[in-house]
């Protein structure tokens, strides 16, 4: 396998081992102008939470502020978290990033200057001190907070964590569109991303597939408009000389 050379934008290399029908490997990479190559499927995050806290949560992320992620089910979190990550291209996060996170390791990251989005399962989430200014995601009530005083509140910091509102708009109505035209809503289903469907509910939620290149591609023209148009939201103190 190490002896397989790099393919060409656009291009495959197949290695096939010659034991069977089904055993060659393909390599391949995509065109200079496509998006990267993602492993994660977008269904965990698109059924576990509302399009309004997936477009808040990339806000948060691209806010650098301190993230934690938290469900009973811990098999939704790394691939909600990745989905998210993966929404910030062309960007790269430069936070502390740990997708599932023990508690007693968590407690010694709090406190930290840096921003960091980490992953973790509910059970611990009440036997750690969190301190102000952290949001907390809760995956499984589809709820977003940030703690001040010591416990979640929904409305401190909402004006100020979010992203110009028409940017917020826009990508909220594409994924909207985007969701509408596969029939993927959210249902709570954690297990849509288990290769055992554990009900018949889950079985069919797997079965329906969101196009992840057109929700990268929405993602990635929101970025553009911010990008492009940035110096509109620069807020300059004329105070001092």
């Amino acid at each position: 396998v190490l002896s397989v050379p790099l393919p060409s934008p656009g291009t495959n290399v197949v290695l096939d081992w010659g034991l069977g029908d089904s055993n060659a490997i393909i390599f391949s990479r995509p065109e200079r102008e496509d998006l990267p190559i993602l492993g994660v499927s977008f269904l965990p995050l698109f059924h576990m939470l509302s399009i309004k806290s997936i477009v808040r949560v990339w806000s948060l992320m691209l806010l650098e502020r301190k993230i934690i992620f938290h469900s009973k089910e811990i098999d939704v979190i790394t691939p909600i978290l990745e989905a998210i990550r993966a929404l910030i291209f062309p960007l790269s996060y430069s936070g502390i990033y740990i997708p599932m996170c023990a508690s007693h390791i968590l407690e010694m990251l709090l406190q930290s200057p840096i921003p960091y989005c980490i992953g973790m399962a509910s059970e611990g989430i009440e036997r750690i001190d969190i301190p102000d200014g952290t949001w907390i995601v809760d995956i499984d009530q589809d709820r977003i907070g940030l703690i001040t005083r010591g416990f979640p509140s929904k409305s401190a910091g909402y004006g100020v964590d979010h992203l110009p509102i028409n940017i917020f708009n826009t990508f909220v109505d594409g994924l909207k569109c985007i969701c509408s035209e596969c029939n993927v809503y959210r249902d709570g289903i954690a297990d849509v991303g288990n290769i055992f469907q554990s009900s018949q509910f889950a079985a069919m939620a797997a079965s329906q597939n969101i196009d992840g290149s057109k929700v990268r591609d929405m993602a990635l023209r929101c970025m553009i408009d911010l990008f492009f148009n940035y110096d509109q939201y620069l807020i300059i103190n004329d105070q001092f000389d």
